[in-house]
């Protein structure tokens, strides 16, 4: 609820939601892990997980903070899901859903912005066995670099109007993307602003992947190439 925290200081994983069928809601409360060297806020081990982040909602570790294995999660947020180093939300399985509402933030790294690419990054990642992801996004989801990342494939990514996803640090395009697509068959729609700073790509289609569609529609803006 309001004004509450679920806080691990020593160790990892604030909260584990084991089995099939498990609900967290965050009614703007905090979830956290406060020490430097751990990760996972939230470890999922099940199918069919809900998580939902509202309003004033932190959810917050130095990495993993959101880490799901199970398949077919749904993740909506209205709060802030921070990995304060790097890998906010952490998916490698199936058909999952993530709505960040127009209240929302997702976000991975400090202000500072590691521009070498080593840490800051990767609010969402996608790993090999996270396929068919829904990602919908109607606020805010920002790293230094490499903030929506795939190694997946049958990814919808929808960037709606009003809605920014966006890399902050600025240095080599090769290193540094805000949409890294590192596998097949992906959609990626903007109806709203996909931004790189500096060299930075705006996205960047890995080399030897096919079947990447991209579409855009009303006044989308890109600041940053987009690499094919």
């Amino acid at each position: 609820e309001a004004g509450r925290t679920v806080e691990t200081t020593e160790g990892s994983i604030a909260i584990l939601a084991f089995g099939d069928n498990q609900t967290i809601t965050n009614n703007g409360g905090t979830i956290r892990v406060s020490n430097s060297s751990k990760d996972n806020a939230i470890k999922v081990q099940g199918d069919t997980f809900i998580l939902d982040n509202n309003i004033n909602g932190t959810i917050q570790a130095p990495s993993y903070t959101v880490n799901v294995s199970g398949d077919s999660a749904t993740i909506t947020n209205s709060g802030t899901i921070f990995g304060t180093t790097l890998r906010a939300i952490y998916l490698n399985s199936t058909g999952h859903t993530i709505t960040n509402e127009s209240d929302g933030t997702i976000k991975a790294g400090e202000s500072g912005w590691d521009a070498t690419g080593g840490s800051d990054r990767l609010a969402v990642e996608l790993g090999a066995n996270a396929t068919n992801l829904i990602l919908e996004n109607y606020g805010t989801i920002n790293a230094g670099s490499n903030t929506v990342k795939t190694l997946s494939t049958g990814m919808t990514l929808t960037n709606y109007s009003g809605g920014t996803i966006s890399a902050q640090a600025a240095q080599d395009e090769t290193i540094l993307k805000a949409i890294f697509i590192s596998g097949n068959d992906n959609i990626i729609k903007n109806y709203g602003t996909i931004s790189g700073a500096g060299d930075t790509d705006s996205i960047n289609i890995s080399s030897g992947v096919e079947g990447t569609k991209i579409y855009v529609d009303g006044a989308p803006t890109f600041t940053g190439e987009v690499e094919l």
